[in-house]
């Protein structure tokens, strides 16, 4: 279950818990953003305004990445065992069902060859974090790099992660408890 309104929390919370921008999530912040536009009760129960008030939102605000293509656009055998490895690690803590390829930018970092080496970018983390927990799937457990062990590197990093430490973090930076 996802609540209206709370997409951009969980934008944020996913950017924060990628401590030491360990899975590559872009830097992402708060706003409150207002315009007449956003007047919700407009035609609802035949309510009509007949003046333009102004509403606030909070949303998320990303800083944009430029990319080549996103991971649905090309075959994911080919992309780096340790950003699919560290990528899966932040969805598996915090949950997030709904990534799929299309949600991973491709940034070519060299011209070399037809495809070269490249870095993943993982995007759009709003459904993250769910209330509840319903049946769990995740595509890329039938990539090629998901049968293919962590490196000490990574299991450090998850041996290192401190949830206490991340409940400590949110009532800190973010304005409301997830």
């Amino acid at each position: 279950m996802m609540r209206v309104g709370e997409t951009g929390f969980r934008e944020v919370a996913a950017y924060l818990l990628d401590y030491d921008h360990f899975a590559n999530v872009p830097p992402t912040v708060l706003i409150k953003i207002t315009h007449s536009s956003f007047h919700v009760n407009e035609g609802v129960n035949g309510y009509k305004s007949h003046e333009k008030k102004q509403v606030s939102k909070i949303a998320s605000f990303q800083q944009f990445i430029s990319h080549d293509f996103d991971a649905s656009d090309h075959g994911t055998s080919s992309f780096p065992v340790v950003a699919v490895h560290r990528i899966g690690i932040l969805d598996i803590r915090i949950f997030n069902i709904n990534r799929h390829a299309g949600k991973l930018l491709v940034k070519k970092l060299d011209r070399v060859g037809r495809f070269g080496q490249v870095e993943l970018i993982p995007i759009d983390h709003g459904l993250c974090l769910p209330e509840c927990l319903e049946d769990l799937y995740f595509e890329r457990i039938h990539w090629p790099q998901a049968s293919i062990p962590f490196s000490e590197d990574e299991l450090e990093y998850i041996a290192n992660l401190d949830p206490f430490k991340d409940s400590d973090m949110f009532q800190m930076e973010l304005p409301m408890t997830l």
